[in-house]
């Protein structure tokens, strides 16, 4: 399972990578702020390639914020259906961090990596949020994906 999500997530960032940069034409820093659960992804990517539990469950928040709430926010249609499959390994890679600590009773590091990422999460979602208000050209962009 390990494989298929460093897989699946590696397979999604790409994607989005390539979307981003080379077809929107975005800068680096854009595609980031714009599309963050790539950036997420491949913080975990790294951190299930090099083991680093505590990596891995800083990550559950972000993972958890922006792929379950990804399905929310964007309409289940053709086009979104790459966003959405990517949305959906978030959540399945967040299932698998969490049933991986539960069954080596690491709840202390899944306590503590939860809460981290937790308050990690909260200026990060006030810089994005920020930097989205600074630059309404990208975000207006979001509404190709909601469907509207």
């Amino acid at each position: 399972m390990k494989f298929f999500l460093i897989f699946a997530n590696g397979i999604c960032v790409a994607w989005t990578g390539f979307i981003f940069l080379y077809f929107l034409k975005y800068n680096f820093i854009s595609w980031v702020m714009t599309d963050i659960p790539s950036l997420i992804q491949m913080f975990v990517v790294f951190a299930l390639i090099f083991g680093k539990k505590i990596l891995m469950n800083i990550s559950i928040p972000f993972l958890l914020f922006y792929g379950a709430g990804g399905f929310f926010i964007f309409d289940w249609s053709s086009r979104t259906m790459p966003a959405q499959i990517s949305h959906s390994i978030m959540i399945l890679t967040t299932l698998y961090i969490i049933y991986l600590m539960i069954t080596r009773w690491e709840i202390g590091k899944l306590a503590i990596g939860i809460m981290l990422g937790i308050i990690l999460f909260v200026p990060f979602r006030v810089f994005e949020i920020y930097y989205l208000e600074a630059h309404p050209e990208i975000k207006s962009h979001f509404e190709f994906f909601k469907g509207k």
